[in-house]
This record gives structure tokens, C-alpha cells and sequence, in this order.
């Protein structure tokens, strides 16, 4: 067989390591959907944070959907005031469509989140004046089915880690917050590596993440976030408060 065959064989070994199970599907938002991505950025980040929230990745009906974080359609349309073109990743999964803002399917995840955020603050601006929501991981996986896969559970994790905590840490560098809040513990432990020297003293705090999947029903979900706010003071953060 010439040279030519041996190296066909070896791509396609690649590319089926590259795409090997559990992962089969990966959206990126942040390209697909850059439009309200960017506009969510020059709204609500323009000036340095006390407190970062980060989260894990998005969501099959949020982010993926909208390009905002926890990006549940209607509050990202009627509560941010966030429109714009979203496009297709290059490889969609059948069960997992991008319909971008005529998605009707709902992200709980997002749901409960914003939920939480407007017991607090009355418009957007009391949140984000003070405040920051951001994603550890820009990239969605799903396996053949359209089930999520989670950074961690990656076999690019390594990979994954290093280029994802050297943008966090550029992204903590930026906004200079006293405080990072990880919705979940796998974003908690990456923040707790960023700052392992911690030469600023910023705090970071776990918030349990808001989806179902974490067995929390919706009500006993707000009520520990609402305990990790309320218990560190977070709330001095929020202007104009609706409690």
C-alpha cells in the first residue's frame, strides 16, 4: 500500500479520537451566535466587577440558543433587552437545533438563575453595575444522542483546563473582583486554581449550580443561593434592591 493510504488511516484515526465517545456534537456560541454574545458584552462590561459569577458551559436551550450565559430566551429578550442573528454551528445535532431566539423550549437552568438575580434587582443594571456573569468553558458537548457532556467529563479535559483557567485568569486580571462565585464546584475548583497564589485576596464562594440535574427542586435551589447571597453580604453588590 502506497505511503498516501497510511496516512489517510492515520487522519482518520484522528479525527475519530478527536470526536471519540462520549462527545459527538460541539457548539461554540460565542461564534455561532456572536452577535448577541458581543452585545451582551459592551452592555453590561464596561467597567471592573466586584464580584464574578462563573459558570460551567452552555446550555442545549440557553446559551447555545441566545449566546448569553444561562441565556434562557425570555429573559435574555424581555429582561436584558438582548437581541441578534444567530447562525448554525458547522455540525448540528438533530436533537439538539439551534432556533436561536424562536426557540419555545426552556432553559430551567437559566430560569432559575435569573429568577434568583431579579429577587434582588429590580433592572439588569443593579446587577451587572456591580457584577458579572461569565462561562469557564465557551463550548457545548453532546454525544450522539444530544446529551450533554461536561468539560470535565471530556477526554480533551487537559487540554481544555489549561487554555480555559489562563482565560479566566485573564478575564480576573481585567475585571479585578474582590469576589468569584463558582455556580457549581467544578468552576469553583478551576477558580480556586487560577488563584492558587491568590496574591489579591479575592474570595471565591460555591453557589450550587440552578440545574435540575443537581437534584434541588426549583424552590430549595433559590433558597441555598439565596443563603450564599444574603450569608456573604453579597447583596451590598446589587443596586436598588427589589427586597
Amino acid at each position: 500500500m502506497p505511503v498516501s493510504g497510511d496516512i489517510i488511516q492515520i487522519y482518520k484515526d484522528q479525527n475519530e479520537s478527536l470526536l471519540k465517545k462520549p462527545i459527538r456534537y460541539v457548539y461554540n456560541p460565542t461564534v455561532y451566535a456572536r452577535e448577541p454574545w458581543e452585545r451582551y458584552l459592551r452592555k453590561f462590561c464596561n467597567n471592573e466587577k466586584e464580584v464574578l459569577f462563573v459558570g460551567i458551559n452552555p446550555g442545549a436551550r440557553g446559551m447555545c440558543q441566545t449566546g448569553i450565559p444561562f441565556g434562557e430566551v425570555s429573559v435574555v429578550r424581555d429582561w436584558l433587552r438582548i437581541s441578534g442573528k444567530v447562525g448554525q454551528p458547522d455540525n448540528v445535532c438533530p436533537k439538539r437545533p439551534v432556533r436561536g431566539f424562536n426557540c419555545t423550549e426552556k432553559e430551567e437552568s437559566g430560569e432559575r438563575f435569573w429568577e434568583l438575580i431579579k429577587k434582588y434587582c429590580r433592572k439588569p443594571e443593579d446587577f451587572f453595575g456591580k457584577c458579572f456573569l461569565y462561562n469557564y468553558c465557551p463550548l457545548a458537548f453532546m454525544d450522539e444522542n444530544g446529551k450533554a457532556v461536561l468539560p470535565k467529563q471530556s477526554h480533551l479535559k487537559d487540554s481544555l483546563q489549561k487554555v480555559c483557567d489562563e482565560t479566566l485568569k485573564k478575564i480576573i486580571d481585567l475585571l479585578e473582583p474582590n469576589i468569584v462565585v463558582g455556580i457549581g464546584r467544578y468552576p469553583e475548583e478551576r477558580a480556586n486554581k487560577v488563584l492558587e497564589n491568590n496574591e489579591q485576596n479575592i474570595k471565591v464562594l460555591y453557589m450550587p449550580h440552578p440545574s435540575p440535574k443537581t437534584g434541588l427542586s426549583r424552590q430549595k435551589w433559590l433558597e441555598e443561593a439565596g443563603r450564599i447571597i444574603e450569608n456573604n453580604n453579597l447583596t451590598q453588590y446589587f443596586g436598588n434592591r427589589a427586597n
